[in-house]
């Protein structure tokens, strides 16, 4: 078997099935005489279990992707360890794209909330400048290599070997045994 292989059987079991079960749930729900109120209920929750089913598949899918990319490199073992940071963004981004998918499907207009985000994000981005250049530095080290886990640095008047890359930190540790904790703008 390969990859794809066993990627098709999991998102079979895991999101083909409870798929089918609500569309065979919703089938029966359409056949029934229900009063509107009770419509619009059972309609919204067959939008939610849909949404969140296809949340997990798209968000399975491509960290499924970005694993077997990366794991496909030279010293793919460490890089997988140090995508930690990228999985929480991509899921991040993720669920706010089904969230709005969401609430435009309830009717919500969706382009003020987006217009909102825009302005909120500004705010936001300004607010967090240190730690959204720890965050672009992270990717830049991970992607870039410039340095990676065991290889020996010297930083000022420090020196040591690279322990961990995280996304707002590397740990190194120095040649006395202490643990040195620098912002990946810093370096």
């Amino acid at each position: 078997t390969t990859n794809i292989d066993d990627f098709i059987v999991d998102s079979i079991e895991k999101f083909g099935i409870p798929a089918i079960y609500v569309f065979i749930v919703y089938g029966v729900i359409v056949s029934l005489t229900l009063t509107e109120k009770v419509e619009n209920i059972l309609s919204v929750a067959i939008t939610v279990v849909i949404t969140y089913l296809l949340i997990r598949f798209f968000s399975a899918s491509i960290i499924r992707m970005l694993r077997s990319y990366v794991g496909g490199q030279e010293n793919g073992e460490e890089k997988l360890k140090q995508i930690g940071g990228l999985i929480i963004i991509i899921h991040a981004i993720i669920w706010m794209v089904g969230l709005l998918f969401f609430f435009d499907n309830l009717g919500y207009d969706v382009t003020a909330v987006l217009a909102g985000l825009g302005i909120g994000g500004i705010a936001i981005a300004l607010a967090a400048q240190n730690i959204l250049g720890d965050l672009f530095n992270y990717f830049v080290i991970f992607f870039d290599r410039p340095f990676e886990v065991g290889d020996f640095l010297i930083i000022d008047d420090r020196l040591g070997s690279v322990e961990y890359i995280g996304v707002k930190t590397t740990r190194i540790r120095s040649l006395s045994g202490e643990q040195l904790i620098f912002s990946n703008s810093d370096l």
